[in-house]
């Protein structure tokens, strides 16, 4: 499916940042419509997604600002005997720019939180297109 690593992890970067722009969409609209990031994620990530979402909806909570990443590099490339492709992305991932707020626009307090995280995301393209299929915190030594 890729003619290099580079290639692989161009197309990776891409697709994230398709999903964290459909997910900040998702965040400013109160998490409503799950619908808006569903072409970008499946399996575990979507699950956590819908899961989230319906957290947060259901206390009436939106995203002010933007969540986006600044740094990702890829960790493995396989192609497994069948021809699907597994990449597997350690990213930082900037929280610094968004915040949730009520229906009253108050911050809601979510305690400490680091303005980057570490993360290691997992893309698959078991039905043909490239998809988030699990996005987990690093738990080794932080990369960003």
């Amino acid at each position: 499916m890729f003619a290099s690593d580079e290639e692989a992890l161009a197309a990776a970067e891409e697709l994230y940042g398709q999903y964290l722009a459909a997910e900040n969409q998702l965040g400013a609209g109160g998490w409503n419509d799950i619908s808006l990031i569903k072409p970008y994620v499946r399996g575990a990530a979507l699950a956590d997604e819908i899961q989230t979402a319906q957290d947060l909806s259901a206390k009436g909570y939106h995203q002010v600002g933007d969540i986006s990443y600044d740094t990702a590099t890829l960790q493995q490339a396989e192609i497994a005997e069948s021809g699907q492709v597994v990449l597997t992305v350690y990213l930082c991932l900037d929280v610094s720019g968004a915040g949730i707020v009520d229906a009253t626009n108050q911050t809601i307090d979510v305690g400490e939180r680091p303005g980057r995280l570490a993360l290691e995301i997992e893309f698959d393209d078991v039905d043909g297109d490239l998809k988030v299929d699990r996005s987990e915190p690093w738990t080794g030594s932080d990369f960003c």
